[in-house]
Parts: structure tokens; C-alpha cells; sequence
């Protein structure tokens, strides 16, 4: 039997395709300085058609993950898009492509595979999102409106656009569940996964980190209460064992990552040269002459820095993304525009250390019974413990989201990066 997260997952995404058909076919496009998909050379009707149905999937972010996927990494400022989203489209476009090969392009099998590829991660993401919120509230019906919400968040359309955003929940929720059930090396590998997505996915780390120092304040506890000898020596032992652990599931999650940061430093840094197709060098001349970022054989400077991490520095040189410089009074809108977003999730974390702030205060590493009587009387202590742990984590990482997005992103993504964020603490 469907369930009704599932159900109301497929109808959002269904309605969002409808919403974006329509508007497209309105709605001029903006004339921005952005990246867009090279022409298709003598299109098909097939190619019309998928054209009208899907282009408005594929502006802004979305050009640059169908042309990893049907080109590569083909200009210095592609690798700040991590590989997995557009492996697996490609994947998947080329099961469509073969027996459509004479109706359709390859572009329009990625067109295809990316909306068919994401509507069924984000309706996997809504259903593992409700288990998980009915595992930690052992509520059922709120569990389930958690679900729905996401499903119409703020940033709803870059779930079905060509953007990563479904594919890196999924991962981030699934390795949640992992965390859940303490199977912390699964939880990594997702993790780690997740960071081949999107840059943030290093970021759940932090559930792994406090997962240990929870483990290490507990067994301190009890060593002293029980009053063992040579309490400082257990203590220094089992920190050893736990930075020993900790790294590992440090080479799991920060792994994927790392590996790609190297593997662009290469590319763009010592490569004698990109191979540019003609065809897409010529179309994104302008866009990169604006930026000074004409392909050459000549490196970066910032691939002379004693830090030149690609991710951030391209980002850095290309998009002006950085420490307040997104405070411009030409961008002023754009605030505005994020607004709901930063206010719903500040709301969120507010709303729980208030009514959580004994818990908040200890960060939820002393027992309940050392937190005195203003913790909420519940039947099930340790599962309502452990469901003030984790969303103390989640306020956390909302926290830092936020501040992040204000202080150093352009903050017309917090839609993308916040849309389920700040469902979390208000779960």
C-alpha cells in the first residue's frame, strides 16, 4: 500500500513540473551573465518537445551539471559541481538514450534522466525523512506532516531541476538513520557519499564527532561515580580508541571530497591545457571574459596559495563568494528574497533552546537526571534523550547553515541549503 508521504511526495513533484512548464513558456528568460548550454546541433521534434517540457529545469546550476554530464569537466569553474549527481544522470540517460537513440539527443536523454532521477530520490528522501522523524518523536502524524512539509518547502523546485539537492538529502538522511542505529561506519559511507554531492555533506561529520564525546562524557561518569582507580589513565585510553576511530570515519566521510579537491588542483593547475570543445568555448567566451577567466595554459594565482583548495577559491575568483562580500546594495532583493527562509530557521532554533535550554546549555551530554526538573516529563526517557541529542545536532548544523549563508554565500541560496534544515529542529 502507497503511503500518504509518498502519495504527496509524486503530487508536489508533479506539481512543480506543471508550475515550471507553465511559467517557462511565459516568463522571459532574465538576461543574466550565466552559463548556458551550448546549442543542439539539428534538433529533432523529440528534442522540441523534451526542450519545452524540461528546459526550465535546466538554467543557472543546471547547465553546468547536464554539461558535466554530457561533456565533462570542461572549464576550470565546473569544479565546484561534485561528480556523483552528474555520474549517475549520465548513467541513467544512457539506459534511456539506447532505444531512443533515432527520436532524441543525448541532451534530451539528460533532461529526461535528470527529472526521472530526482523526482525518485526526493520521494525516497520525503519517506526516509518520515522515518526517521517517527523513530525519534514516536508520532506518527507528526512525523508524517514533517514529511509533507518538506515536500513543499521553500526550495521545492531545486529538487526536480538539475540541481543535487535530492540526491545529497537522500544521502543525508539515510546516513542519519545510520547514526540512528549506530552503525557509524554505514553512516560515514553515506556521509561521504553525500560529500561527493555537495560540499556540505562534510559538514554531518559533526553527528559522528558528538556521537563519541557523548560516548566519552558518559563513560568519564561513570568511572568517577563508580570511583575506579587511575581514572586519568582509562580516560586517556579511551580517548585514544575514540581519535582512533574518528579517524576512520574521517577517511569515509572527508575522503570523497578530498580525493575530487585533488583531483581538480590537477586539472586546473598543472594540466598543460583543457581540451575545449569549439563549440562550447566559443558559447561561454563572454561569460568568462567578464570574470577573467579566459581558458590558457596559464594557472591561477590561486593555485600558488599555501591552501589552494579548488572549491573555495574558484568560487572565490568566479562568483565573488567570500566573508560579507555578498553586501552589495545592488543586491539588496536578493535578501528579501531569502528572508523566509533565514527567519523560519532562526525561529526553529530559537523556539528549541528555549524550550530546551537546560539541554541546550550541556549540549546534551550529561545524563537526564543531572539536568534537573525542567526537562519534559516523558514515558520513554532514553528515547526522548535521545531525540533532544540529535536535534541538538540538527539546531546545530541549522545554525551554522544559516550563519554560513549569510556571512560568506550569495544568500539567494538558502532556499537550496535550508529547505529542509530548518524543518529539522521543529520536528
Amino acid at each position: 500500500m502507497v503511503s500518504v508521504v509518498v502519495k504527496v511526495a509524486i503530487i508536489s513533484r508533479a506539481f512543480a513540473w506543471i508550475i515550471q512548464v507553465i511559467f517557462n513558456g511565459l516568463i522571459t528568460d532574465h538576461n543574466a551573465a550565466a552559463f548556458r548550454l551550448k546549442p543542439l546541433k539539428n534538433p529533432t521534434e523529440g528534442d522540441r518537445v523534451i526542450h519545452h517540457l524540461f528546459e526550465g529545469f535546466s538554467k543557472w546550476d543546471g547547465s553546468y551539471f547536464l554539461t558535466i554530464s554530457e561533456d565533462g569537466y570542461t572549464q576550470p569553474q565546473m569544479f565546484v559541481f561534485f561528480p556523483l549527481f552528474p555520474a549517475i544522470v549520465r548513467t541513467v540517460a544512457l539506459v534511456i538514450h539506447f532505444p531512443f537513440s533515432t527520436v532524441i539527443s543525448f541532451r534530451s536523454s539528460l533532461m529526461i534522466s535528470s527529472f526521472v532521477t530526482n523526482t525518485f530520490l526526493f520521494v525516497l528522501s520525503a519517506s526516509l525523512l518520515q522515518k526517521l522523524a517517527e523513530r525519534l518523536l514516536k508520532d506518527a502524524n507528526m512525523a508524517t506532516a514533517a514529511a509533507v512539509l518538506f515536500c513543499f518547502n521553500p526550495g521545492s523546485v531545486f529538487m526536480s531541476a538539475t540541481y543535487s539537492e535530492s540526491l545529497f538529502s537522500f544521502l543525508t538522511f539515510l546516513g542519519m538513520l545510520a547514526y540512528q542505529d549506530k552503525r557509524l561506519i554505514t553512516g560515514a559511507v553515506l556521509f561521504g557519499l553525500s560529500s561527493a554531492t555537495r560540499s556540505n555533506g562534510i559538514v554531518s561529520f559533526g553527528f559522528l564527532i558528538y556521537h563519541w564525546i557523548q560516548q566519552l562524557t558518559r563513560d568519564t561518569l561513570i568511572a568517577v561515580s563508580a570511583g575506579k582507580t587511575n581514572v586519568c589513565l582509562y580516560i586517556a585510553l579511551l580517548s585514544l580508541e575514540i581519535a582512533i576511530f574518528l579517524t576512520g570515519l574521517a577517511a569515509l566521510n572527508f575522503g570523497p571530497f578530498l580525493l575530487f579537491q585533488m583531483y581538480s588542483y590537477s586539472q586546473v593547475c598543472h594540466s598543460q591545457r583543457f581540451t575545449f570543445p569549439a563549440t562550447i568555448f566559443e558559447y561561454i567566451l563572454p561569460v568568462n571574459s567578464q570574470v577573467n577567466y579566459i581558458p590558457s595554459s596559464t594557472p591561477p594565482a590561486w593555485c600558488q596559495k599555501s591552501l589552494p583548495l579548488p572549491y573555495s577559491n574558484i568560487q572565490a575568483e568566479v562568483w565573488e563568494v567570500g566573508f560579507f562580500n555578498y553586501f552589495q546594495l545592488r543586491k539588496i532583493p536578493n535578501f528579501f528574497l531569502a528572508l523566509p527562509v533565514i527567519v523560519l530557521s532562526v525561529r526553529a532554533i530559537t523556539t528549541y533552546c528555549k524550550q530546551n535550554w537546560e539541554y541546550v546549555r550541556w549540549m546534551g551530554l550529561l545524563p537526564p537526571r543531572k539536568l534537573g526538573t525542567n526537562m519534559p516529563r516523558v514515558r520513554d526517557i532514553l528515547t526522548k534523550r535521545t531525540f533532544y541529542i540529535l536535534l541538538i545536532c540538527l539546531s546545530c548544523c541549522c545554525l551554522a547553515s544559516s550563519s554560513c549563508i549569510l556571512r560568506c554565500s550569495h544568500v539567494s541560496c538558502s532556499h537550496r541549503a535550508q529547505s529542509f534544515l530548518y524543518l529539522r529542529p521543529i520536528l
